[in-house]
Formats: C-alpha cells, structure tokens, sequence
C-alpha cells in the first residue's frame, strides 16, 4: 500500500496496528501514538477528515498523557499543528483557530516566537481567519508567516509552500491579484 497510492489501506492497517498495541501496551503508549499519528496524516491527505480529526485529538491526547518531564514539547506542539490543519481542512475555521493558537503558544515556550516552526502555524492561521471572513487577521498572519519564511531561506519546502498558499489565499481574498 505504501508504494501504490493506497491510502485508505494504509489508515486501515495502521488503525489495526494501533488496536493491537493499545491492547499489548494500552492506549496512550508511543507505539499506539506512531500509528495513530501517521494514519491521521495519510487520511488527512486523501481527504477523510472524518477520520483525521479524531485521530489528531488522540495524537494530543497521548502527549498530553506523557509526565511533563518527559514530553517532547516540540513534537507534542507539531502535533497539535496537525491537528488544526485537519480541523480546517474541514471548514471548521473557528475550532481550527483556536487549536492554532494553543500550538502556537507552545511552540513559542518551546523555540522562541521568530522560530521558523512557527510560520506553518501563521499560514493556517491566516487560512482560518480568511475562512472566518476575519481578512484582517488573515493578513497579519499571513505577513508573519511571510517574514519567518524570508528569514528562514533553508525552510523546508512543503512548509515554504504551505506558506505561499496562505499568503496567495489571504491576497485573493482581499482582491490584491496583483501581489
């Protein structure tokens, strides 16, 4: 399935694998977390948000179960980004926003505010609020996105990407066609 662009296979098999282990290690174990994780990813992907959100929360809620001091709080943010990013791409602007933020404030007590993580979180930001009609916001957003991105030259390229689509989104919106 990994090969040949079967995703719902692959939601299936890692959904298997995941009922598996919770039942061997129990329901907030990392293994639990892998599986549940990448299938949110790929159903995310395929266009199955019915799927997706519910696994996004289970991601975050697996981190959350893990003692303070052991939590990758970088890895725990990321995965709350996804989370919002599934929420939008349902339309649920408004619970996507507001997931965006949490992740935003983690990850700035993680890396800092200029960190170049943080501008994935402003484009889906910017994405929400534009859903919302909040044009204004979306622009601010968007614009910080931007800045992280041009201080950042050696930003991974989905997230470059991720980020010019929210600013052209923003743009489009606004009726600005020629920026």
């Amino acid at each position: 399935a990994e090969t040949e662009a079967r995703g719902a296979d692959r939601v299936v098999s890692l959904l298997y694998g995941a009922e598996v282990l919770k039942r061997r290690f129990g329901e907030n174990d990392f293994s639990v977390l892998a599986c549940v994780d990448r299938a949110a990813v790929i159903a995310a992907y395929i266009g199955d948000m019915k799927t997706a959100i519910p696994l996004g929360e289970h991601t975050s809620r697996i981190w959350a179960n893990v003692p303070d001091a052991a939590r990758d709080k970088l890895l725990a943010a990321s995965a709350r980004t996804r989370q919002a990013w599934y929420l939008a791409l349902d339309g649920r602007y408004a619970d996507g926003l507001q997931v965006y933020q949490q992740s935003l404030d983690e990850l700035a007590a993680c890396v800092g505010p200029d960190h170049h993580s943080n501008a994935i979180v402003h484009a889906g930001m910017a994405y929400c609020s534009a859903g919302l009609g909040d044009l204004d916001a979306a622009e601010r957003s968007s614009d910080r996105a931007m800045r992280l991105v041009e201080r950042y030259p050696n930003i991974a390229g989905d997230q470059r990407t991720h980020v010019l689509f929210a600013r052209g989104w923003v743009l489009f919106k606004k009726g600005r066609y020629s920026e």
